[in-house]
């Protein structure tokens, strides 16, 4: 079954070909392409779609999930590459000891649409952090604009949409400094989504797209990917409907992956 989440970018067949996941996917291509990493840590890393992309801008990537079905199926996406190995771990779950193996062993850290489906995101940049060298990267990708919440978000177990505002303060509280956000989707790619969502109404509720355009993607997703490369020229408005983000882990001592004691107030 051809379901709207395999245009959406849930890892489905089809959705390497959606207009949301190519041209987020291009631009987190172009993130990778600044910092050329040695080795990558991508966490979850679902069906492999986004961990094929990682392999062509790293000498080696370990891909996590804490599901193991999951690791199975991207096991037998990415079967022909050598530079792909793959562990079923919940990384956000287990103690530190747990998860020590990982530490410092990889300069940079990808964390795709991964953040905003956690309960506590903030405690999971602090892991992030502790799992990084002082100067290794995060890139990191999340939806945007909290007025965007739709059935989607909860079809797809959202907690929420992130602010710019928002992203840098819990990064920054992390251990991270912002290099480069860019908000993507604006103007492309979110006309696209509301032309899908209108076509899935006129669908009178079937998880299905027509069949036609079924036909098309593939072919047009080409295009989709131009919005990859267009849209960031339009990330200052702030209305896309997601952001890549490319973070330096501080150069101080390890993160402390600890939950720390709220702030007071200031009035």
């Amino acid at each position: 079954m051809f379901s709207r989440h395999d245009w959406d970018g849930s890892p489905q067949r089809d959705q390497v070909y959606g207009p949301r996941f190519t041209a987020r996917s291009t631009l987190l291509r172009r993130m990778l392409g600044r910092v050329r990493p040695r080795s990558v840590l991508d966490i979850g890393c679902g069906s492999g779609t986004i961990t094929r992309h990682v392999a062509d801008y790293s000498g080696h990537v370990h891909a996590i999930d804490v599901s193991p079905k999951a690791i199975e199926v991207a096991q037998e996406n990415l079967a022909g590459s050598r530079k792909v190995t793959f562990e079923s771990i919940d990384v956000f779950g287990c103690s530190e000891e747990a998860r020590s193996h990982l530490a410092e062993k990889h300069d940079v850290i990808v964390l795709s649409e991964v953040l905003e489906h956690l309960d506590d995101d903030e405690t999971a940049l602090r892991i992030v952090r502790s799992l990084l060298p002082p100067g290794g990267y995060l890139v990191l990708t999340v939806p945007g604009d909290p007025h965007q919440w739709s059935i989607d978000d909860d079809l797809s177990g959202h907690k929420r949409r992130y602010t710019k505002p928002e992203l840098i303060l819990k990064l920054t509280r992390a251990g991270f400094r912002v290099e480069r956000i860019t908000n993507w989707g604006f103007p492309f790619t979110r006309l696209l989504v509301s032309v899908e969502r209108r076509l899935m109404a006129s669908q009178q509720g079937q998880n299905a797209l027509p069949m036609m355009l079924r036909t098309l993607l593939r072919p047009i997703s080409l295009l989709f990917r131009l919005n990859g490369i267009i849209e960031p020229l339009f990330s200052f408005v702030d209305a896309g409907i997601g952001y890549v983000v490319l973070a330096k882990a501080s150069e101080s001592t390890r993160h402390s992956a600890e939950k720390p004691r709220p702030a007071s107030r200031v009035a």
